[in-house]
């Protein structure tokens, strides 16, 4: 019945498309990349808990015969079990480790999770980048057509030569060229969507607008950024493996049996204590020690970049937006030329190739505040990032 509840939705969203919002909840709720870090971390509730359970005994028996001769021989016994008990400082480190393990595969878990999210919104800008883009294309390539059609007709009249309608059909057929490889690209972008869903079909999405909007945002600090979740942890699994390289003794294994001789029986009740006579795992303080030190310097370095990843990156968003709005600016100056210059062309018939100048203009005026607003929105996306937007 879920299968079949689960089909007709995803039918329905095939078919009446949905918002970006709507389609981002299906990915977070169906999406197989992040059910696998949920596994993982299940994984390594398994794992700690493998680690806690007590050993299991180990049981001696042996057979013995005394005075082997062909005469005269007797046999004898013997049965021990050993236990391995560990110490309650060792088993409180262990535990010390389990917790930071866990926390070890949750910031990580975080991380896959932002760096999939980032990775996710980023090639849903190019989707909806190259679908506009298409459009763009489409009203260069009607324009080359009108401009392939006066050249030529320029030519039979005699007005040109021949080099002008060869170059405008070349460049119609360049823009169309262009136009194969933009469909092809916007395959690719479409399947990899599809692979980070874990749809079977990708809904009909809306391509008019970016993610963001196209001005500066005000972002409050939602949280860490997911490598600072990681870089805690990591400490907490270094202390924890410091705290064990101190430790001279861990377990002690006490052991009993009996053995029957011929003529007497023995009781045994001992422990077996290792003594750290030879080492006492200096080694493994020192290359835990370093451990500890590498990451404190690592998260210290990496929180010194994010200050000035983020300063960089709003620079970057304040330059990209003034841009914007003065492509905007430049865009409607343009428009109004060629409304002008449309106005002149049906009173008098002159003025054509200006007019079409203009157009070709308008056009990658347009294109270029696409390309603006593609990088706002990356940009965006980069500054969300490092701010933890992702992290929940």
């Amino acid at each position: 019945m879920k299968k079949v509840t689960l089909l007709v939705v995803i039918v329905s969203l095939c078919t009446y498309g949905m918002s970006y919002q709507a389609f981002k909840r299906q990915v977070l709720k169906h999406s197989k990349i992040l059910r696998i870090e949920k596994l993982k971390a299940a994984q390594v509730d398994i794992e700690n808990a493998k680690r806690l359970r007590p050993e299991n005994p180990e049981l001696q028996l042996e057979l013995s015969r005394f005075n082997p001769t062909f005469g005269n021989s007797a046999f004898g016994a013997s049965a021990m079990i050993a236990q391995p008990i560990r110490l309650n400082a060792f088993l409180q480190n262990i535990k010390a480790q389990n917790e930071a393990a866990k926390a070890l595969s949750s910031a990580l878990r975080l991380k896959k999770r932002a760096d999939f999210l980032k990775n996710f919104e980023a090639y849903y800008t190019d989707y909806v980048y190259l679908h506009r883009l298409k459009r763009l294309l489409d009203d260069e390539i009607a324009l080359a057509r009108r401009t392939a059609g006066l050249a030529q007709a320029r030519y039979q009249e005699g007005a040109d030569d021949k080099i002008a309608p060869l170059r405008a059909k070349a460049r119609l057929s360049e823009l169309q060229a262009t136009r194969a490889t933009l469909i092809k690209e916007i395959a690719k972008r479409k399947a990899t969507l599809l692979t980070l869903s874990g749809l079977k079909r990708l809904p009909h999405l809306p391509t008019d607008r970016f993610i963001y909007p196209l001005q500066l945002p005000k972002l409050k600090k939602a949280a860490h950024a997911p490598e600072l979740a990681l870089y805690d942890a990591k400490a907490k699994v270094a202390d924890a493996k410091l705290k064990r390289a101190k430790m001279l003794f861990e377990k002690v294994t006490l052991y009993g049996g009996i053995e029957k001789e011929p003529d007497q029986s023995i009781l045994r009740l001992g422990v077996s204590i290792p003594l750290p006579l030879l080492h006492k795992k200096e080694q493994e303080r020192a290359l835990a020690k370093l451990e500890h030190q590498r990451i404190a310097l690592e998260q210290q370095q990496y929180r010194q970049s994010l200050a000035h990843n983020e300063t960089a990156l709003y620079k970057t968003l304040r330059t990209l937006i003034d841009a914007y709005r003065s492509t905007r600016r430049s865009i409607d100056q343009t428009r109004r030329v060629v409304t002008l210059l449309q106005e002149g062309y049906k009173i008098s018939g002159e003025q054509l190739f200006e007019l079409l100048s203009e157009e070709q203009k308008l056009i990658k005026l347009r294109k270029r505040l696409l390309d603006l607003a593609k990088e706002i929105n990356k940009t965006q996306i980069a500054l969300r990032y490092i701010k933890g937007y992702y992290n929940d």
